[in-house]
């Protein structure tokens, strides 16, 4: 069975140039990792370090989860 773990992060490496950082999804299977772009950003005081989410007050959170949700869900339909 392969084991597939979907992590989203935000992306600290590059500024965008509204001064945000994007928001991006880790997929890491089999000691491969590859990075998906979600089209949001946010700044560190808008992200959830703990639990790795947007926090609740960011002003696109549920645009935000919406589309880490779809991107989960393909992955995991592409996988089987």
């Amino acid at each position: 069975m392969q084991v597939v773990k979907i992590k989203p992060l935000l992306w600290m490496y590059k500024t965008a140039k509204n001064g945000e950082h994007e928001i991006r999804i880790r997929v890491t299977q089999y000691k491969e990792v590859n990075y998906f772009g979600t089209g949001f950003t946010s700044t560190e005081g808008n992200w959830d370090i703990v639990n790795e989410c947007p926090r609740s007050t960011h002003p696109k959170f549920k645009s935000i989860i919406r589309r880490i949700n779809e991107i989960n869900t393909k992955v995991r339909t592409k996988e089987r």
